[in-house]
């Protein structure tokens, strides 16, 4: 009895250790599983993101148990029936692969792709309700599936992103997919503000001077769904006129690395206001232009003493901030003296320069010079005041300007010394908003002429009379003799 008791025994303990090893096998086995279909990570890289911060958030995620493999998560399958305008999640999914790919079998018969328009308009919901984690460019991800991604930036608009990290090769021998594939998207975005720049360094001119300006900034970029494009730039100035024929501007216009070509806008005027509205909307319609580099320059001429100009973009969508440049024209002040300093009223000046080998004199008004003219006799002459000094507006502080007397006070002569202005170099007088230079002359009195008609002339009447006397006495007394 013993005997068969303790065979008994032998034979279970077999059965266990048998167990236990199938057992093992399969931990083995289900751990190696486990392992392939965790299929390693896929990072996520985002190009054309600048200085964006990005966050981001998975929005489908692989579910063997569904018809599409796939399903919504963190809530975004409700944004997408409302763009969509459906209430069946996995024909939404359907929509999106015959998208991704069209030839795939197991598409059910009927099935429209999803559209640009759906997309971008459920991605855009997303992104307003859902909370975003934080994501850094290059980040790791371990699961399959579509990755929303939202980019904030100060000066852009970006549209919203999405990430698909596909599974990478599959195991010919299971069909367990061994690793996932890394993604890559580009960003899409609308610069809000622009560059607008002059090629006057220091920003002061001088009336009459012919300026160069150029906008900087990038081509947007506009949804496919889009069918009707609108972009433009409007270009606002005051104290100068666009340099136009027959009221329309010409300016060059580079995108990306192309070649520039010529465009045209009309000018439209207002008071001493002049605008333009240049049409780029061919360009921003082809979407391979996006993000491009966009480079316009054009030319205006200096009609003011202070220059504000103002480009803004419009796109019928974003509120954008418009780019600014001002200029301004240097004041000059002469001073004028007499003995001991005393301030002289009254003196008159020409004020000249030297331009392209050319004497060249200032045509002033209210103060202020409003051209430039070859003849002397048609320029302007200024006066100074009760404290002898004038001052005029509408000057470039790399010229030399001179003034020329051409009267001076009463009771004093001329200086023919023409005197030169000097630009400060330091002060309020450096800055260009309020750029001055100054020149001084010092008159002097006219000169003592002689006196006319002198003693000569005394003389001779004095002599005169003597004569006239002398023979009136002679009279006299030869009458007397002759009456003895």
């Amino acid at each position: 009895m013993m005997g068969k008791a303790q065979k008994g025994k032998d034979e279970n303990m077999k059965k266990m250790k048998r167990f236990f090893a199938l057992f093992l096998a399969m931990a083995m086995v289900l751990g190696m599983s486990m392992t392939t279909f965790a299929a390693g990570t896929a990072t996520i890289t985002v190009t054309n993101a600048g200085n964006a911060e990005l966050t981001m958030m998975q929005i489908i995620a692989p579910n063997p148990e569904t018809a599409t493999g796939w399903e919504f998560v963190n809530g975004a399958g409700q944004y997408y029936k409302t763009a969509f305008g459906s209430s069946d999640e996995q024909a939404i999914l359907w929509k999106l692969i015959a998208l991704a790919q069209p030839t795939a079998a197991n598409i059910p018969a009927g099935t429209v792709a999803a559209t640009a328009g759906e997309i971008q308009s459920a991605l855009k919901l997303v992104e307003t309700n859902i909370s975003y984690e934080e994501f850094t460019n290059g980040d790791t991800v371990s699961k399959a599936g579509v990755y929303a991604i939202k980019a904030t930036e100060a000066e852009f608009s970006y549209s919203p992103m999405a990430a698909y990290v596909a599974f990478g090769t599959y195991n010919t021998t299971t069909g367990v997919p061994e690793n996932l594939a890394n993604a890559t998207v580009a960003a899409k975005k609308v610069p809000l503000s622009i560059d607008k720049a002059s090629d006057e360094t220091d920003d002061v001119v001088f009336v009459g001077d012919v300026v160069n300006y150029t906008i900087t900034t990038t081509v947007p970029y506009i949804a496919e769904n889009v069918e009707n494009v609108v972009y433009g730039i409007t270009d606002t100035i005051t104290g100068a006129q666009y340099v136009a024929v027959d009221g329309k501007v010409t300016l060059n216009v580079r995108v990306g690395e192309e070649e520039s070509v010529e465009m045209t806008a009309d000018v439209t005027s207002e008071g001493n206001k002049q605008s333009f509205r240049l049409n780029l909307s061919s360009i921003a319609a082809d979407r391979q232009n996006a993000n491009a580099a966009l480079v316009i320059t054009y030319q205006a001429t200096v009609t003011g003493t202070v220059i504000n100009n103002e480009a803004i973009p419009d796109d019928g969508e974003h509120t954008f901030n418009p780019a600014t440049d001002v200029l301004y024209t240097g004041s000059l002040t002469m001073t004028k003296t007499g003995e001991n300093d005393a301030p002289l009223a009254g003196a008159e000046f020409v004020i000249h320069t030297t331009r392209d080998g050319k004497v060249v004199y200032a045509v002033v008004e209210n103060g202020n010079v409003t051209g430039w003219t070859e003849t002397e006799a048609d320029a302007t002459s200024v006066v100074t005041e009760a404290d002898g000094t004038v001052t005029v507006k509408g000057f470039d502080d790399s010229e030399t300007y001179y003034f020329k007397e051409v009267k001076a006070p009463e009771g004093y002569s001329i200086n023919t010394d023409d005197a030169a202005a000097t630009w400060a170099t330091d002060g309020d007088g450096a800055n260009a908003a309020t750029r001055a230079g100054a020149a001084s002359m010092t008159d002097t009195k006219l000169s003592a002429l002689p006196s006319t008609g002198g003693i000569g002339t005394t003389i001779f009447t004095v002599g005169g009379c003597a004569i006239m006397i002398l023979a009136a006495g002679m009279f006299f007394v030869s009458r007397r003799r002759a009456a003895k």
